[in-house]
């Protein structure tokens, strides 16, 4: 219970790093591929410095609204092919559900923590898709984190 509540006041104070903008989805990346659900979450760049900012998209290609709460987002470290998410903790939880509407996107912009050594990462959250569904699981593709 008190790790739980230590998570949720470090999330909590970590909110007023992350930053939101929503515009239609014209405005996404040609070169980025859709996947089959309709959603694409992507990152600007493929590689990264460790203490840099990373600009992240949700777009909703689809005709209906999705759901999404970052506070459900994790880093996860390729580790001899395998995944693990990683121990530290992103700062871009702002604890609202919110929506994002059919053809519009959102961009957030979050720091990764100084301490993740260099390496591949990939950033994971669960989307509603359509809104109310059961969350499923949406990943960027991978990008390199450098000294």
């Amino acid at each position: 219970m008190k790790h739980l509540l230590l998570l949720t006041m470090l999330l909590l104070a970590s909110a007023a790093c992350a930053t939101q903008n929503a515009s239609p989805a014209s405005d996404a990346s040609p070169a980025a591929a859709i996947p089959a659900s309709g959603v694409a979450f992507t990152t600007t760049r493929s590689a990264y410095v460790r203490n840099e900012k990373i600009n992240v998209n949700l777009v909703n290609h689809t005709a209906h609204d999705v759901g999404y709460n970052l506070c459900y987002t994790r880093i996860d470290m390729r580790i001899e092919g395998a995944w693990h998410a990683a121990e530290n903790f992103p700062d871009f939880c702002d604890q609202a559900a919110r929506r994002l509407e059919a053809g519009q996107r959102a961009d957030y912009v979050i720091a990764m923590a100084e301490a993740l050594p260099a390496g591949e990462y990939r950033i994971v959250t669960l989307i509603e898709n359509p809104l109310g569904a059961t969350p499923e699981q949406l990943e960027t593709a991978v990008l390199s984190l450098q000294d």
